[in-house]
């Protein structure tokens, strides 16, 4: 009955495997007896004590380190730590009854995927409650954990029945990989260069910085610096980046695609010697590419910035002065954005884009369930966000259209991501209704209606369009603490370099480092007429595809939680304040067949207003007759007061 994923013993030791004998009028063996399972009352005697004396108390220290990696049972470190400890204090008999009590929590509320599952199917989780005078039922074993302070009032239930891994085991004592590399003499010091990292507050997964540099006869070079992640990974780090292939980002947490530890040594730190994978871009006066040339460096970050301090020099004036590379990086984004839009990118279809929500969870000791809620709005268009955003977004899109078409020319396997460009004739009549809302300036919902052209982007092992972007060439490697297929790309460009070197060493006549292994190349190398071909690392985007996908579904399900939260909250706050009803403005974007589909403007939210048929464009005012963050439900009622 209870599977084994949290890797401790769940089973009962009273079974009895022993069949009883086969009486001779029933050829068909009889179901095997099990001695009766003693009832939980001890158990819910203790978590009873436990409850009436306010939760469980913090954990305590651990000397050594403590592998919660096969655990599944509390998004909080603390949590997990405190049933860790209790757990493994429980009799044998006792466990199930534990581990069917979280089972028959995680079921509550809105269930991923829209399975949904009976209360009868956790009978140890009942037994339990109805030992505890507690109502026998979901709502009840989510109460009980969080009073119990294993679980916070707002559990990321779909995290937790998620297959995304929770928490890396250890770090292992055994150091990193040695720097092939630097034993081939392969790495160029570019120290010598002023290097900006531009990212938000508080990142600690730094893995891009950009640099520009002016050449005597004025030619200008773009230079990304990407941290060599794939130098300091050691094969455990691998193995846990390759079964989670992104980092994972929601409200209240982030979880890293690598150890947190480990992550944060991949990173471009400040004023430190780092690792790089660099990257040199020349482009004409158009914004084409006219030059890349990749290699492996020493680097140097100089300013570790924000995206509101780059905003601020530029504002003030620093970035054209003493900083003056900044001001010239924004001049070179916005060449390149004119480039891109040229070619028709989504920015030149969609010219007022829809601001999404993104919701900011903090602590906060002063509320009741300890945190605070925001919404901030984000503009989902580089051209309309603000001006450090625009550069560090040309500039990526810039170095991984470089990346592609380096790629490309020197037959090295990548992902290609691919888009092809709408296709209007395919739908007639969606495409007038786009065409004529254009023509009435109602912007947002004609920018609705023109993302419902767009095809997904898709992975190709061929170089191709992407439309979206308005580039030619596009493969991802600028963010490789982050993403396992831009780790991927950087194991085959370096293999590749390095097999560029070790043929100039052999063909000068000199010996291969005995440093260098046959899985730095991707082959056995021993000649400088040996036909050997890299085998390069599998960019197969169908090994990608499960976990991000997942990754996808707890991310969306994380934020329309705290979205819904947010509308809780507010329409609480109002009430209380000037004690009657929050009234919100809403806009209709268009229409599908379960209903209308509606923007809350103030915070960038759309849903599906089921049963009525607003006008497309149409702005009105709602408030909210029902909302519940935890089974992901929100109706409106149009507002007809004044």
């Amino acid at each position: 009955m209870y599977d084994s994923s949290n890797g401790l013993d769940f089973n009962s030791n009273n079974n009895n495997n022993n069949n009883n004998k086969q009486s001779s009028s029933n050829p068909l063996p009889s179901e095997p007896k099990y001695p009766p399972k003693p009832p939980p009352n001890l158990l819910a005697s203790r978590l009873t004590k436990i409850l009436n004396s306010g939760g469980f108390p913090p954990p305590p220290p651990s000397p050594t380190p403590i592998d919660l990696s096969p655990l599944r049972v509390s998004s909080s470190l603390q949590g997990t730590l405190t049933y860790y400890h209790f757990f493994n204090s429980l009799t044998e008999p006792e466990k199930p009854y534990l581990k069917s009590l979280i089972e028959l929590a995680k079921s509550y509320g809105n269930t991923p995927y829209g399975i949904k599952v009976s209360a009868k199917e956790f009978p140890e989780a009942l037994e339990l409650l109805a030992a505890m005078k507690k109502k026998q039922s979901k709502a009840s074993a989510f109460k009980l954990l969080c009073s119990l302070h294993l679980w916070s009032p707002h559990e990321d239930l779909t995290l937790l029945t998620s297959l995304y891994p929770l928490y890396h085991p250890p770090l292992p004592s055994s150091p990193p990989p040695p720097d092939v590399d630097s034993v081939l003499n392969m790495r160029k010091d570019l120290r010598a260069l002023k290097v900006y990292t531009i990212d938000g507050p508080g990142a600690n997964e730094i893995d891009d910085g950009i640099t520009l540099q002016i050449l005597p006869n004025g030619t200008q070079r773009i230079w990304v610096h990407i941290s060599d992640a794939t130098n300091l990974a050691t094969s455990s780090d691998i193995e846990g980046a390759k079964m989670r292939r992104t980092s994972l980002y929601l409200p209240q947490r982030t979880l890293g695609m690598f150890n947190g530890w480990r992550g944060g040594g991949m990173s471009l730190e400040e004023r430190k010697d780092c690792r790089g994978v660099s990257m040199c871009v020349e482009i004409d006066e158009s914004g084409s590419i006219k030059s890349v040339d990749v290699m492996c460096s020493w680097v140097r970050v100089s300013y570790a910035l924000t995206f509101d301090e780059v905003d601020e020099m530029i504002e003030e004036g620093i970035a054209f002065n003493e900083e003056w590379q900044i001001g010239a990086l924004l001049k070179i984004a916005n060449v390149r954005a004119g480039h891109r839009l040229r070619n028709n990118s989504t920015e030149s279809r969609i010219t007022t884009p829809l601001p999404q929500g993104l919701p900011v969870v903090k602590s906060d000791r002063l509320s009741p369930d300890g945190v605070q809620v925001g919404i901030k709005l984000e503009e989902t268009s580089s051209l309309s966000g603000s001006k450090s955003k625009l550069i560090v977004t040309e500039i990526m899109i810039l170095a991984n259209e470089a990346m592609g078409l380096y790629c490309s020319q020197n037959s090295i396997p990548a992902p290609y991501r691919t888009q092809t460009p709408p296709q209007y004739s395919t739908r007639p009549v969606e495409h007038a209704t786009l065409k004529n809302l254009k023509e009435k300036n109602l912007h947002l919902p004609a920018a609705w209606y023109e993302r419902r052209f767009f095809s997904p982007a898709i992975i190709s092992n061929r170089p191709g369009l992407h439309a979206g972007l308005g580039v030619e060439y596009y493969v991802q490697w600028t963010s490789p603490i982050r993403r396992y297929s831009d780790f991927e790309v950087h194991n085959n460009v370096k293999r590749y370099l390095r097999m560029e070197k070790v043929r100039g060493i052999l063909e000068e006549g000199e010996r291969i480092p005995e440093e260098v292994k046959s899985d730095d190349l991707g082959c056995v190398f021993t000649g400088v007429d040996d036909e050997c071909q890299a085998v390069f690392t599998s960019c197969d985007e169908d090994a990608n595809k499960g976990m991000i996908e997942e990754a996808r579904s707890i991310t969306k399900g994380a934020r329309k939680y705290w979205v819904l939260e947010y509308i809780k909250r507010a329409n609480k706050n109002h009430f209380e304040d000037f004690g009657k009803t929050r009234v919100w403005d809403l806009m209709c974007l268009g229409r599908i067949e379960s209903g209308s589909v509606v923007y809350v403007k103030e915070i960038g939210y759309e849903f599906v207003w089921a049963g009525e048929e607003f006008e497309v464009g149409e702005e009105f005012r709602g408030w909210v007759e029902r909302v519940d963050p935890r089974f992901g439900e929100l109706n409106f009622k149009e507002w007809v007061g004044e």
